[in-house]
């Protein structure tokens, strides 16, 4: 490769691995308005004042992953061994990062296929009871501890702050999974049902706690990017949340034989909507500081728990106006199956792409 080119393929490289648009974003400007008088082919020849102007944004990049960077900490020697995988100096046969990040994702959907395909075969010979909905509720486990795994491969290169941000929400995601489980086998074992305050309200104030963890890692995230925000206060959140859970336990509703176990799921269903909203709200707020690749990332993860509160809404209203338990049943397919958990899922992906900087990060080059 033309020398010149690599290395403004280096800084480009660099500049996705960065997590701040703010500090970044001004030290490529020197790149921009040099890449504006040149092609994009490999003829590239920079002039002598055009080569150290970019080395030195080069070395400067360096410096900010190495100590400054809000997200990522990197030694030299393992920023050096970084860019000696991206560009195909490392050890023979070894991956590329993209090629890494790619072979973790199909071994991890043939995974989450063999799962589902075992499963499903299985609980149907048997002929279990309600099979379809322990294979789901199986799958779906294995999709969001899945997600927690792409995390959790990108945590060597994340500061402390952020891996305690990642812990929150691994945790969160794992709970999810199991909430879900949980909930699946209340519905199919008929002993439950002889325990109206279990097969009500467990699995739906579980569901509430999962989606408060998942706040906390938000949050944590958040602060790691120093946003100043009313939604990172827990003496703002916490009390809100409780206001909310107590104004919808006195709602009018329906009567039904399991009125009084009704209260227990309604605040399950607040709790989720509630803090669903809060977390797609503050992560808003933090994709605004982050280079595109870690936005596009942090946006999904919030979606999938906005797109849950919505659904949780409408399960409220037709809890509260028809006291059956279809609007329970429509939050939890909804919710998991259809958005939530495959967000999460790319989600993490997304994370696993942008920690080996295969996502962009601020605009380098500049259209002539």
């Amino acid at each position: 490769m033309n020398s010149d080119r690599r290395l403004i393929d280096e800084i480009i490289f660099l500049s996705g691995l960065t997590s701040s648009v703010a500090t970044i974003d001004p030290l490529l400007d020197a790149v921009r308005s040099i890449t504006a008088n040149h092609s994009e082919d490999n003829t590239l020849k920079l002039s002598d004042t055009e080569h150290r102007t970019l080395a030195g944004v080069r070395a400067k990049l360096c410096e900010y992953l190495i100590g400054g960077d809000a997200l990522r900490h990197f030694t030299r020697e393992s920023l050096q061994h970084t860019l000696d995988e991206q560009f195909g100096t490392a050890e023979p046969g070894h991956l590329s990062l993209l090629g890494q990040a790619k072979a973790q994702l199909t071994m991890i959907l043939v995974v989450i296929g063999a799962i589902f395909v075992v499963s499903s075969v299985t609980l149907f010979a048997f002929r279990t009871p309600y099979w379809w909905l322990l294979s789901a509720s199986t799958t779906v486990v294995s999709v969001l501890v899945s997600s927690c795994w792409f995390f959790v491969v990108g945590f060597s290169t994340f500061t402390p702050a952020l891996r305690r941000a990642f812990a929150w929400i691994c945790a969160a995601v794992v709970m999810l999974g199991c909430c879900a489980a949980l909930w699946m086998l209340f519905t199919i074992i008929p002993s439950v049902h002889d325990i109206p305050v279990l097969h009500y309200g467990l699995p739906y104030i579980s569901f509430g706690v999962a989606f408060i963890v998942a706040y906390m890692g938000v949050r944590a995230f958040a602060q790691a990017q120093q946003v100043e925000s009313p939604l990172t206060s827990l003496w703002i959140v916490v009390p809100i949340s409780a206001a909310v859970c107590t104004a919808v336990m006195l709602l009018p509703h329906v009567s039904t034989i399991e009125d009084r176990y009704l209260d227990t799921t309604m605040v399950g269903v607040a709790l989720i909507s509630y803090y669903g909203y809060v977390i797609a709200l503050l992560v808003n707020r933090v994709r605004h500081t982050l280079t595109r690749g870690y936005a596009r990332a942090i946006g999904l993860f919030g979606a999938g728990y906005g797109l849950s509160a919505t659904v949780g809404l409408a399960a409220a209203a037709v809890l509260l106006f028809t006291g059956t338990g279809f609007g329970a049943k429509l939050m939890i397919l909804g919710m998991f199956y259809a958005t939530g958990g495959m967000l999460v899922f790319f989600s993490g992906y997304l994370f696993r792409l942008s920690s080996v900087g295969q996502l962009e990060g601020p605009a380098v080059q500049q259209k002539q």
